[in-house]
Protein backbone atom coordinates (compact mmCIF):
# COMPACT_ATOMS: atom_id res chain seq x y z
CA UNK A 1 0.00 0.00 0.00
CA UNK A 2 1.57 3.46 -0.73
CA UNK A 3 1.14 6.85 1.21
CA UNK A 4 -1.84 7.45 -0.30
CA UNK A 5 -3.79 4.56 0.23
CA UNK A 6 -2.91 5.07 4.17
CA UNK A 7 -4.24 8.77 3.91
CA UNK A 8 -7.27 7.66 2.82
CA UNK A 9 -7.60 4.69 5.19
CA UNK A 10 -6.77 7.35 7.70
CA UNK A 11 -9.49 9.54 6.69
CA UNK A 12 -11.52 6.65 5.88
CA UNK A 13 -11.38 4.93 9.78
CA UNK A 14 -10.34 7.07 11.57
CA UNK A 15 -10.19 5.08 14.69
CA UNK A 16 -7.90 2.64 13.19
CA UNK A 17 -4.45 4.35 13.81
CA UNK A 18 -1.66 4.33 10.67
CA UNK A 19 0.41 2.04 12.60
CA UNK A 20 -2.45 -1.06 12.19
CA UNK A 21 -2.24 -0.72 8.75
CA UNK A 22 1.77 -0.69 8.81
CA UNK A 23 1.77 -3.64 11.27
CA UNK A 24 -0.84 -5.64 8.68
CA UNK A 25 1.38 -5.10 6.08
CA UNK A 26 4.89 -5.07 6.85
CA UNK A 27 4.39 -7.88 10.21
CA UNK A 28 1.13 -10.03 9.53
CA UNK A 29 2.31 -10.11 5.98
CA UNK A 30 5.74 -9.72 5.44
CA UNK A 31 8.01 -10.93 2.75
CA UNK A 32 8.14 -14.43 2.49
CA UNK A 33 9.69 -17.26 -0.03
CA UNK A 34 5.98 -17.74 -0.77
CA UNK A 35 4.73 -15.88 -3.63
CA UNK A 36 0.93 -16.28 -3.15
CA UNK A 37 1.24 -14.33 0.10
CA UNK A 38 4.13 -12.23 -1.32
CA UNK A 39 2.58 -10.11 -4.15
CA UNK A 40 1.22 -6.12 -3.64
CA UNK A 41 -2.55 -7.70 -5.11
CA UNK A 42 -2.73 -10.78 -2.82
CA UNK A 43 -1.73 -8.60 0.61
CA UNK A 44 -4.03 -6.17 -0.73
CA UNK A 45 -7.09 -8.68 -0.54
CA UNK A 46 -6.01 -9.76 2.78
CA UNK A 47 -5.74 -6.63 4.45
CA UNK A 48 -8.95 -5.67 2.74
CA UNK A 49 -10.56 -8.72 4.43
CA UNK A 50 -9.31 -7.86 7.88
CA UNK A 51 -9.72 -4.25 7.72
CA UNK A 52 -13.48 -5.13 6.49
CA UNK A 53 -14.35 -6.60 10.00
CA UNK A 54 -16.41 -4.26 12.19
CA UNK A 55 -16.89 -1.54 9.32
CA UNK A 56 -20.03 -0.43 8.02
CA UNK A 57 -21.01 -1.51 4.35
CA UNK A 58 -20.94 1.97 3.28
CA UNK A 59 -17.15 2.43 4.28
CA UNK A 60 -16.04 -1.07 3.12
CA UNK A 61 -17.67 -0.07 -0.52
CA UNK A 62 -15.38 2.69 -0.73
CA UNK A 63 -12.66 1.50 0.55
CA UNK A 64 -12.77 -1.46 -2.17
CA UNK A 65 -13.32 0.83 -4.85
CA UNK A 66 -10.58 3.15 -3.44
CA UNK A 67 -8.40 0.22 -3.46
CA UNK A 68 -8.92 -0.90 -7.44
CA UNK A 69 -11.23 -3.69 -6.21
CA UNK A 70 -14.84 -4.58 -6.56
CA UNK A 71 -17.55 -5.48 -4.17
CA UNK A 72 -20.02 -8.49 -4.32
CA UNK A 73 -22.10 -10.05 -1.86
CA UNK A 74 -22.80 -7.31 0.32
CA UNK A 75 -25.19 -8.61 2.94
CA UNK A 76 -26.76 -11.58 2.18
CA UNK A 77 -28.03 -14.32 4.69
CA UNK A 78 -29.38 -18.29 4.64
CA UNK A 79 -31.97 -19.42 6.28
CA UNK A 80 -35.12 -21.47 6.41
CA UNK A 81 -37.95 -19.41 5.25
CA UNK A 82 -40.69 -22.39 5.87
CA UNK A 83 -41.30 -25.89 6.03
CA UNK A 84 -43.50 -29.34 6.11
CA UNK A 85 -43.01 -29.71 9.90
CA UNK A 86 -45.40 -28.32 12.07
CA UNK A 87 -45.80 -24.77 14.19
CA UNK A 88 -45.86 -23.72 17.23
CA UNK A 89 -49.80 -22.54 16.01
CA UNK A 90 -49.90 -26.18 15.43
CA UNK A 91 -50.06 -25.26 11.46
CA UNK A 92 -47.77 -27.02 8.52
CA UNK A 93 -47.90 -26.74 4.78
CA UNK A 94 -47.82 -29.40 2.25
CA UNK A 95 -44.66 -30.10 0.05
CA UNK A 96 -46.51 -29.17 -3.23
CA UNK A 97 -47.16 -25.72 -1.19
CA UNK A 98 -43.36 -24.76 -0.21
CA UNK A 99 -42.77 -25.62 -4.25
CA UNK A 100 -45.16 -23.64 -5.16
CA UNK A 101 -43.43 -21.10 -2.97
CA UNK A 102 -40.25 -21.90 -4.04
CA UNK A 103 -41.02 -21.01 -7.43
CA UNK A 104 -42.49 -17.72 -6.34
CA UNK A 105 -40.40 -16.59 -3.66
CA UNK A 106 -37.52 -15.21 -5.27
CA UNK A 107 -37.67 -11.05 -5.95
CA UNK A 108 -40.50 -11.36 -2.72
CA UNK A 109 -39.75 -7.87 -0.25
CA UNK A 110 -37.90 -9.06 2.78
CA UNK A 111 -39.46 -7.16 5.63
CA UNK A 112 -38.99 -6.26 9.42
CA UNK A 113 -41.83 -7.82 11.97
CA UNK A 114 -44.78 -8.21 8.90
CA UNK A 115 -45.04 -4.58 8.58
CA UNK A 116 -46.32 -3.63 5.90
CA UNK A 117 -44.72 -0.33 5.63
CA UNK A 118 -42.43 1.00 3.02
CA UNK A 119 -39.61 1.74 5.67
CA UNK A 120 -39.86 -1.99 6.87
CA UNK A 121 -38.38 -3.30 3.34
CA UNK A 122 -34.93 -4.26 4.15
CA UNK A 123 -34.16 -6.09 1.25
CA UNK A 124 -35.72 -9.10 -0.95
CA UNK A 125 -35.19 -13.07 -1.67
CA UNK A 126 -32.68 -13.53 -3.89
CA UNK A 127 -31.97 -17.92 -3.97
CA UNK A 128 -34.51 -20.00 -2.87
CA UNK A 129 -34.28 -24.02 -2.85
CA UNK A 130 -35.89 -27.20 -1.00
CA UNK A 131 -33.96 -29.91 0.96
CA UNK A 132 -34.85 -32.85 2.87
CA UNK A 133 -34.90 -32.32 6.49
CA UNK A 134 -34.99 -34.81 9.87
CA UNK A 135 -38.21 -36.75 10.04
CA UNK A 136 -38.99 -36.61 6.52
CA UNK A 137 -39.42 -32.95 6.73
CA UNK A 138 -38.94 -30.50 4.06
CA UNK A 139 -37.39 -27.34 4.74
CA UNK A 140 -37.49 -23.85 2.29
CA UNK A 141 -34.27 -22.43 2.40
CA UNK A 142 -33.79 -18.99 0.98
CA UNK A 143 -30.75 -16.49 0.68
CA UNK A 144 -31.34 -13.42 1.39
CA UNK A 145 -29.82 -9.93 0.19
CA UNK A 146 -30.20 -7.16 2.37
CA UNK A 147 -30.20 -3.43 1.58
CA UNK A 148 -27.41 -1.60 0.98
CA UNK A 149 -26.23 0.76 3.35
CA UNK A 150 -29.73 0.50 5.24
CA UNK A 151 -29.66 0.44 9.02
CA UNK A 152 -32.77 -2.05 10.10
CA UNK A 153 -30.63 -4.38 7.96
CA UNK A 154 -27.12 -3.80 8.71
CA UNK A 155 -28.54 -4.28 12.44
CA UNK A 156 -30.42 -7.60 11.08
CA UNK A 157 -26.39 -8.78 9.76
CA UNK A 158 -24.73 -8.07 12.95
CA UNK A 159 -27.34 -9.90 15.03
CA UNK A 160 -26.89 -13.09 12.83
CA UNK A 161 -22.82 -12.12 12.48
CA UNK A 162 -23.02 -12.51 16.55
CA UNK A 163 -24.86 -15.96 16.29
CA UNK A 164 -28.05 -14.16 18.06
CA UNK A 165 -30.95 -16.29 17.24
CA UNK A 166 -33.50 -14.00 15.11
CA UNK A 167 -35.88 -16.01 12.33
CA UNK A 168 -37.45 -15.62 9.66
CA UNK A 169 -41.63 -15.98 8.74
CA UNK A 170 -43.55 -16.29 5.42
CA UNK A 171 -46.80 -13.42 4.50
CA UNK A 172 -48.63 -16.09 2.43
CA UNK A 173 -52.43 -15.75 0.72
CA UNK A 174 -53.81 -19.28 1.47
CA UNK A 175 -55.92 -20.77 -1.58
CA UNK A 176 -56.50 -23.92 0.08
CA UNK A 177 -56.64 -25.72 3.56
CA UNK A 178 -57.86 -28.45 5.66
CA UNK A 179 -58.32 -29.04 9.42
CA UNK A 180 -57.42 -32.97 9.95
CA UNK A 181 -57.73 -34.74 12.91
CA UNK A 182 -54.12 -35.03 13.05
CA UNK A 183 -53.06 -31.44 13.39
CA UNK A 184 -55.75 -30.70 16.73
CA UNK A 185 -57.29 -28.23 15.29
CA UNK A 186 -53.82 -26.75 13.20
CA UNK A 187 -54.49 -26.46 9.49
CA UNK A 188 -52.74 -28.35 6.67
CA UNK A 189 -52.12 -25.37 4.21
CA UNK A 190 -52.47 -26.99 0.21
CA UNK A 191 -51.91 -24.14 -1.48
CA UNK A 192 -50.04 -20.69 -0.94
CA UNK A 193 -49.32 -17.68 -2.57
CA UNK A 194 -46.24 -16.07 -1.43
CA UNK A 195 -46.51 -12.09 -0.82
CA UNK A 196 -43.67 -11.45 1.30
CA UNK A 197 -41.14 -12.79 3.70
CA UNK A 198 -40.23 -11.07 7.31
CA UNK A 199 -37.38 -11.23 10.02
CA UNK A 200 -38.65 -11.96 13.28
CA UNK A 201 -37.61 -12.56 16.71
CA UNK A 202 -39.50 -15.73 17.40
CA UNK A 203 -40.80 -17.73 14.55
CA UNK A 204 -44.07 -19.96 14.37
CA UNK A 205 -42.11 -22.12 12.60
CA UNK A 206 -39.28 -23.19 14.94
CA UNK A 207 -36.73 -24.32 11.86
CA UNK A 208 -36.58 -20.92 11.12
CA UNK A 209 -35.12 -19.93 14.25
CA UNK A 210 -31.54 -18.85 13.04
CA UNK A 211 -30.33 -17.33 10.07
CA UNK A 212 -26.36 -17.57 8.93
CA UNK A 213 -24.43 -14.63 7.55
CA UNK A 214 -22.66 -15.15 4.21
CA UNK A 215 -19.34 -12.96 4.42
CA UNK A 216 -18.84 -10.18 2.38
CA UNK A 217 -16.57 -10.51 -0.66
CA UNK A 218 -13.84 -8.89 -2.03
CA UNK A 219 -12.61 -9.30 -5.71
CA UNK A 220 -9.10 -7.63 -7.00
CA UNK A 221 -8.96 -5.75 -10.09
CA UNK A 222 -7.83 -8.13 -12.52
Amino acid sequence: MDDDQYRYLDWLIPKKPRSIYRLINEVLYPVTPRARANTPAARKEHIAQLLLKGVTPTLQKQFIVKSGGRYHDVYRLTGCASSTAVDLDGDRFTRSALARMEKEIVGVPLLEDHTYKLASVIGEISEAHLAAAAKGETDLIVTLELAFGHQPAERVWRLAEQGINIGLSVGVLVHSSERPPELRGGILIKDAEILECSVVTIPAQQRSRRLHPIEPGYTPME
